[in-house]
């Protein structure tokens, strides 16, 4: 086939073209930091150009690097809300994201939102859906036996005011859900799910059993259904709710059971739950 092979030969031209590309701005570069200081503006712009080319070969870790190191640079006597670093924040924030490193992402996009705040005073629609996509990567990738560990509940990944303020965007975009159905980014269960997740990270847990619950009724994915009965398992377990948390724990391994047969790890994990409520210190 004519075309494909055309586009096989494009293909390695542009690959060929790229690391022929990196290796010159990768060899520029040494050469810059042997003459010049390593904070200078030029050296950013070398290190940027090396992060692009890096993404455009889906190299995320060198990437990375290039883009702290740009960072490190364009911060130098700057605010950490300076209009002039958003693009760096969001291309870590990309870069996260495409790592899997979602609590890092989300760090990263959530300090974009601050220079897009300190700039305009308006959100940035487009970042929030990214954060949301985030939060709900979060609840359907997340390994179920996560939420069994003792010390989940417990863990901060992002400062408190971001978690305030993504909690204000998600009530707010929840409140005004049912104004303009044209533009609804998210289902009503995906946003219950967001801010169910977000009150969860910020220790609200009581706030976040109101949403876990009305998700239930709506499930239609039994792996999140699944996911959903563990949590507030967990969640009335560590409030010292015992008899609910039993009662989420046996709808959780009836479920397992049924979509989850062969996952015995699971399956013990969550009966070993109840045997501990049932007989505590066993």
């Amino acid at each position: 086939n004519k075309n494909e092979f055309e586009n096989i030969s494009n293909l390695h031209f542009e690959k060929c073209h790229l690391d022929k590309t990196l290796n010159y701005f990768e060899k520029f570069l040494y050469k810059q930091l042997k003459s010049q200081s390593k904070s200078d503006e030029s050296i950013g712009d070398v290190y940027e150009i090396i992060g692009n080319i890096s993404l455009e070969k889906f190299d995320y870790d060198k990437a990375l690097i290039n883009y702290l190191n740009l960072l490190e640079i364009k911060s130098f006597e700057k605010s950490p809300d300076d209009y002039s670093l958003i693009n760096i924040y969001k291309s870590l924030g990309h870069i996260y994201l495409k790592k899997n490193l979602l609590n890092k992402s989300l760090f990263y996009f959530n300090r974009s939102n601050d220079c897009q705040l300190k700039e305009t005073k308006i959100f940035d629609e487009n970042i929030y859906s990214i954060i949301g996509n985030i939060y709900l990567k979060k609840h359907y990738a997340i390994d179920i036996s996560f939420h069994l560990n003792e010390n989940n509940l417990n863990e901060f990944y992002l400062e408190r005011k971001y978690f305030q303020d993504n909690l204000f965007y998600f009530e707010n975009f929840l409140e005004k859900f049912n104004e303009n159905c044209l533009l609804k980014v998210f289902s009503l269960e995906q946003i219950y799910l967001i801010i169910a997740h977000i009150l969860l990270e910020k220790q609200e847990y009581f706030r976040s059993l109101t949403y876990f619950h009305q998700l239930i009724n709506c499930q239609q994915n039994n792996f999140s259904l699944l996911n959903i009965y563990i949590i507030i398992a967990k969640i009335y377990y560590q409030q010292k709710f015992f008899s609910q948390s039993l009662h989420y724990y046996r709808q959780s391994l009836i479920l397992s059971k049924q979509i989850q047969p062969t996952n015995h790890l699971l399956i013990k994990k969550l009966e070993h739950h109840i045997r501990q409520i049932i007989i505590p210190n066993i």
